[in-house]
């Protein structure tokens, strides 16, 4: 991945989580690839939650299983690393049960 990709890749991962924090899901699905795969493995694979979700509709269908019942979710980056030609975003979930 050149620089100038890379660069960019990082400042739309900032965005989407930007938006993801402050639940505009629709600003974050449309920074997200028609394509996407969003993948839950290790620790982050949730109680009812698949491992991977594919496309805007699994996004869709994963907010509202993983972020409804929660009073509040906030994603913080810790880290952005290149993997050959993708972009890989560690992150840390600080999460609030409803009462």
């Amino acid at each position: 991945m050149s620089q100038k990709n890379l660069e960019a890749e990082r400042e739309v991962a900032l965005r989407t989580y930007a938006a993801w924090n402050a639940r505009d899901f629709d600003a974050c699905i449309a920074l997200i690839d028609l394509e996407v795969e969003w993948s839950l493995v290790g620790s982050a694979q949730m109680p009812g939650t698949d491992e991977v979700y594919r496309g805007h509709e699994g996004v869709r269908r994963f907010w509202s299983e993983f972020v409804d019942p929660w009073e509040s979710v906030r994603i913080e980056v810790t880290d952005m690393r290149e993997a050959g030609d993708t972009l890989v975003v560690l992150v840390q979930l600080a999460a609030g049960l409803r009462e």
